[in-house]
Formats: C-alpha cells, structure tokens, sequence
C-alpha cells in the first residue's frame, strides 16, 4: 500500500481533466475536488496542519507577498508554456522528442 500513496498525488491532475473535458457543471469539477473535497476530506481524516512560525521577523509586507505571487505565476506560466510549445511539435506519442525536436525543428529555425 505504500507505494500506492505516491499514486494519489495524481488524483488532482485527473480532477481537472473532467473539468477540461466535460461542459456544463463537471467544468467546476477540478477547482470543487481541490478546494472543497481534499480540505473536507483532510478535516474528517484529523490531519494535522504544519505549524507556520509567525515569530516578526518571518512575517512578510502586503507588497512581499504580491512580489511571491506575481514571480510563483510567472515561473508556472514560463514553464508552462515552455513544455505547451515542446509537446506541440510531437506528431504522435511514441515519437521520439529529441529527434523530431532537435533535428528537426532547431535545424529550420536558427540561422546558420
């Protein structure tokens, strides 16, 4: 059973593909399972929250945490895009990346 509990990490993953593939309600499906399912399921189960040192010194400005929050969605969204642009080169999935990637799409592009 051990292994198996590194398995549920991709429960939200799949959560959100019904919201990305389905219309009407399940659309909400993905964002209800994380926000409202997991924390209400954590709360019946009596999982204990980790302890957040509020000592003043740990304790950040208003403009400190919208900084975080504005380079945390720029690295997503850098990386995100990032591995969009990589998988949108592939034909099929058995492809092999570096192949069709490298020799095929830097070749054409950069000069010589």
């Amino acid at each position: 059973m051990k292994p198996l509990k590194y398995l549920f990490t991709f429960v939200p993953a799949a959560a959100v593909w019904v919201s990305l593939t389905q219309t009407g309600w399940l659309t909400w499906f993905g964002t209800l399972f994380v926000f409202g399912f997991i924390p209400l399921l954590e709360w019946v189960m009596g999982v204990k929250q980790a302890k957040i040192n509020a000592s003043p010194e740990n304790q950040l400005s208003l403009s400190e945490i919208i900084g975080r929050i504005f380079a945390m969605g720029i690295l997503c969204g850098s990386f995100g895009i990032n591995v969009a642009h990589e998988l949108g080169h592939r034909s099929n999935k058995t492809e092999q990346f570096f192949i069709e990637h490298n020799r095929g799409y830097h070749k054409s592009v950069t000069p010589e």
